[in-house]
């Protein structure tokens, strides 16, 4: 993720300077539609350079040519990821009516852009380990959400009222082994299962990403025991090479 965040910033800096600013001055019009078409349909080409590995570079090809991460620069978000919100809001309809949103795993903020957008409503507190640039009508905790004392601080921002809506874009850093990386996706939502049972409002809802066909059977049993909808979506632009699914969970109980 951390990868990801610096490839997105430095990218947005060099490739698309001004890109998907509408009000510009009739100096920079010309510029401004010069680079616009760039992204309707050229292709971006990302060069070599000292110290880059070659699978870097196809990755960076790969992704600033994806249409999601075009239109995401366009529209103004942070991330592609937005688009998955946006998608999992049309399935569920449960941004909208949250009071206080709780995003784990918030950088570089395209998920906290989308509640806000949906929901100005809500008191939005972000949080993750990289930080973020600030978005008005939003709170965020920069550190490590394993850790109890950031957990600390984000109930701290509620104002004694337990959120009514927790959603989780959070993935733990890959090494490529099948095995071990599920492993450390199903800790991660081991811990946020436990922070969602201790804090979640009653009634309130939950969605999470997940891998392969879901969360392992034990934990997936005890999620399906303390809500009363549970389900699991793979949205259109998620990358259907990755085995990520969102589980989205309504209702939670006693």
């Amino acid at each position: 993720k951390a990868f990801y965040a610096k490839c997105w910033q430095y990218n947005m800096a060099k490739l698309i300077s001004g890109f998907g600013k509408d009000t510009k001055a009739k100096s920079n019009k010309r510029k401004s539609q010069k680079t616009t078409a760039t992204y309707r349909g050229e292709s971006v080409k990302i060069f070599t350079a000292a110290g880059r590995k070659t699978s870097s570079t196809r990755w960076l090809t790969r992704h600033f040519n994806d249409p999601y991460v075009q239109k995401a620069q366009r529209l103004g978000y942070r991330s592609r990821a937005a688009f998955k919100l946006i998608e999992i809001e049309e399935k569920s309809n449960l941004l909208k009516k949250a009071r206080i949103i709780v995003d784990l795993g918030a950088a570089p903020g395209g998920w906290l852009q989308i509640a806000q957008q949906l929901n100005p409503n809500a008191l939005l507190i972000g949080c993750d380990i990289l930080p973020i640039e600030p978005i008005a009508g939003t709170e965020f905790i920069e550190g490590d959400f394993t850790n109890s004392a950031i957990q600390q601080q984000i109930i701290a921002l509620t104002n004694g009222i337990k959120p009514d809506l927790i959603i989780s874009d959070m993935s733990p850093n890959m090494t490529g082994n099948k095995a071990a990386d599920l492993d450390k996706m199903v800790l991660l939502l081991e811990t946020t299962w436990q922070f969602v049972q201790n804090n979640l409002e009653l009634g309130g809802n939950f969605i999470a990403k997940t891998r392969e066909s879901g969360l392992e059977s034990h934990l997936l049993k005890e999620v399906k025991a303390r809500f009363k909808h549970i389900s699991h979506h793979k949205p259109q632009s998620s990358r259907k090479e990755t085995s990520e699914f969102y589980l989205i969970a309504s209702g939670f109980r006693a």
